[in-house]
């Protein structure tokens, strides 16, 4: 049998070059290029040399499939492999850089019905030990039902020695095997074999893709990444019969572009050369929001993907007897819209499981409101969805959208596409207000907008105004802050007892709820090592999370410390000491200046109110004086008082500002650096 098999290989195989593998009974195996199998025995060239071994002796054989250039191209005669092997770049011209990415080339091919072709290929030069790991890999995702992703080749050069990919060092899997029911994404990926420092790399993929129009062509490309670029294209040839759209973002003047015209195809071409590396730096935004990018979409509006998608929404609204019975069990006794809203989105973020795959990754399309209801799972589209259906049978008036993760890609609100979306939302109007539902998970409540959709982009499908494009509200600071009243006793000798009540709002409380699922040890832990973050030496005596598990309510934080000693003594007159846990830090605004904005994912706002009641027989000394700082929209407010035994301090930090651009990071490092510093003061207490 095993030979059968053998032959059967070598026969499906046999066109296909390669370095196989023979292995044999004894566990023993050789690399080499198997020539055939005939009269019992498996004849190969082992780099030159002819090999000759009985089929008796052999477990397996192994047939490898090598990804080469197309007949006619070699790759030491290429123009950008031939300078790099003739003139290696010099590490030191590239400190930051790991490989050198010497051409970065993008062509995509639309035909007259919308399929389309994008081949991708680089060339690149590895400067450092790190940057052998990373140059020669990629990954390509598609979707086997109507997409088909192609290595096309794939090789490393060194000291004019080719090695080229096989098919031992590619992969083909699935994105989302842990959820079945969302398991459509497919990914191919490969490592370029042999890569040590010096190699030059070359490889050449594609993507072909029918057209979908319930997953319309939209593509984006970036031109620079974190690794340095010298040269980088991107074009896109179009037939005339078509309208291409296209959106520039966060393009320099080292950019060119041109459109050409013939034969009946239009080509649109961007260029740039010379591209430095981007440099980490903290609070940075996400790639997607600074790269210097293009979008690319057909023709369209934002009408038309509406009413695409409200046909497909309508046709699965199905209203089982089980959802009637739900929701009838929810609204029982609640007499409010807001009331009737919150009860059912609360049992949809606790009841049903989220499946954690955006939409764009698998249909813009639900499964039917029954069947999400039947598996009591559903991911960022079919979720909402269900809230959707059992809102509306709950007698509101619900409207649908699909959303933009604004941390994911810039949105073009020019470019109509439906691909630009990866989850939905549900909108209502109750008690006055317009509530924005996104039911993720039992740990947030109704009215807490996870922060990557505050802001962001939406496109109502369902409801009143089909087709109108509009952006979230962003949750102010005063809905995302968090309350400290602290109570802090202290004694003759400097050691202190403190209780702290923290009173979290918005994604604050959902922060906090993230314990609901831990140990009771792992909620001690974390809880001694917020003590530890107060004083190295507190002590932990007590803690608590009022309405853990209660999404009904709002939480509250209770934790009770010790520190002995916690003053200085000195001389027995003076007890000397810092604000207990009041520490702000400007370690994020360590360096003199920066490329990017300063990103925060929403605001906030910090308010605290703390009374330390002082030693018998103690006065407050010194403390320093009221300060307001200001910066944008950005405040800063802090106070201390004495009101008869107490030393009082209210304290405040407001946060409006969600991205600060490179201009203004000066002015926002000098009001970060002072709030550290009021921080950072001691207070001196006087022995009457």
């Amino acid at each position: 049998m095993k030979k059968a098999i053998i032959i059967s290989l070598f026969f499906v195989f046999s066109g296909a070059a390669g370095a196989d593998i023979i292995f044999f009974n004894n566990g023993d195996e050789i690399n080499a290029k198997i020539l055939k199998i005939e009269k019992g025995a498996v004849y190969a060239d082992l780099e030159g040399t002819p090999g000759e071994y009985a089929l008796r002796d052999i477990l397996k054989v192994q047939l490898i499939k090598e990804y080469l250039p197309p007949a006619g191209y070699n790759p030491l005669e290429a123009p950008e492999i031939k300078e790099l092997l003739s003139s290696p770049p010099k590490t030191s011209d590239y400190p930051d850089g790991a490989y050198l990415t010497r051409l970065a080339e993008t062509v995509i091919d639309v035909e007259k019905d919308k399929s389309y072709k994008v081949t991708t290929r680089k060339i690149r030069y590895a400067l450092k030990e790190k940057g052998k790991e990373y140059a020669g890999n990629a990954k390509i995702f598609y979707f086997p039902e109507f997409q088909k992703a192609d290595i096309e080749y794939a090789l490393s050069v060194l000291d004019k020695k080719t090695n080229h990919l096989n098919d031992v060092s590619v992969q083909t899997g699935s994105e989302f095997s842990s959820w079945p029911e969302y398991n459509v994404l497919r990914s191919r990926k490969f490592s370029v074999p042999n890569i040590k420092v010096n190699s030059v790399i070359e490889f050449k993929y594609s993507l072909k893709s029918r057209d979908n129009p319930l997953m319309p062509f939209y593509e984006t490309s970036f031109f620079r990444n974190f690794e340095p670029v010298s040269r980088t294209v991107l074009r896109v040839n179009v037939p005339e019969n078509l309208v291409l759209r296209y959106k520039e973002s966060n393009l320099g003047e080292k950019f060119s572009f041109k459109k050409n015209l013939q034969n009946g195809i239009a080509s649109y071409i961007w260029e740039a050369e010379n591209l430095a590396p981007y440099s980490s730096e903290n609070q940075m935004p996400p790639y997607a929001l600074f790269a210097p990018q293009v979008s690319l979409s057909l023709g369209e509006s934002w009408a038309e993907t509406a009413a695409t998608f409200k046909k497909e929404l309508e046709g699965r609204i199905s209203v089982s007897p089980g959802i009637k019975k739900q929701v009838e069990e929810l609204v029982k006794g609640k007499n409010t819209d807001l009331e009737k809203a919150e009860a059912v989105f609360n049992w949809v973020a606790a009841a049903v499981t989220l499946a954690p795959v955006p939409m764009n990754y698998v249909s813009f399309a639900p499964k039917a409101s029954d069947r999400i209801f039947e598996l009591k799972s559903g991911n960022f589209l079919d979720k909402p969805f269900l809230l959707y259906v059992m809102l509306r049978e709950a007698g509101l008036k619900p409207s649908f959208a699909y959303v933009a993760d604004k941390t994911s890609a810039l949105f073009q609100e020019e470019l109509p596409n439906v691909s630009q979306f990866s989850a939905a939302q549900v909108v209502i109007e109750a008690a006055g207000k317009k509530l924005v539902l996104i039911p993720l998970d039992d740990k947030q409540r109704y009215n807490q907008v996870p922060p990557e959709y505050q802001g962001a982009w939406a496109l109502e499908v369902l409801g009143p105004g089909p087709g109108s494009v509009y952006r979230n509200p962003e949750l102010s600071s005063a809905e995302e802050a968090t309350l400290k009243e602290e109570t802090v006793k202290m004694n003759a000798s400097g050691g202190i007892e403190g209780t702290i009540v923290l009173k979290p709002y918005g994604n604050g409380q959902r922060d906090w709820r993230s314990l609901k699922d831990s140990k009771e040890k792992e909620i001690k832990n974390y809880f001694e090592r917020y003590a530890h973050g107060i004083h190295p030496n507190a002590r932990l005596e007590k803690y608590g999370i009022e309405n853990l598990n209660d999404i009904n309510a709002d939480l509250s934080v209770k934790i009770g410390y010790r520190v002995p000693d916690y003053a200085l003594n000195l001389s027995d007159k003076y007890l000397i000491f810092k604000f207990p846990d009041i520490k702000f830090s400007a370690h994020n605004v360590g360096q003199e200046k920066r490329e990017l904005p300063v990103f925060f994912m929403r605001k906030d706002k910090n308010s605290r109110v703390t009374e330390l009641r002082l030693p018998p027989g103690y006065v407050l000394y010194y403390a320093p004086p009221k300060t307001e700082l200001k910066f944008l929209g950005n405040l800063y407010s802090a106070e201390y008082s004495v009101k008869g035994e107490k030393l009082i301090l209210k304290e405040e930090l407001s946060m409006e500002e969600t991205l600060i651009k490179p201009e203004d990071y000066p002015g926002h490092k000098s009001f970060m650096e002072k709030v550290a510093a009021f921080t950072d003061n001691w207070l001196v207490l006087k022995k009457k």
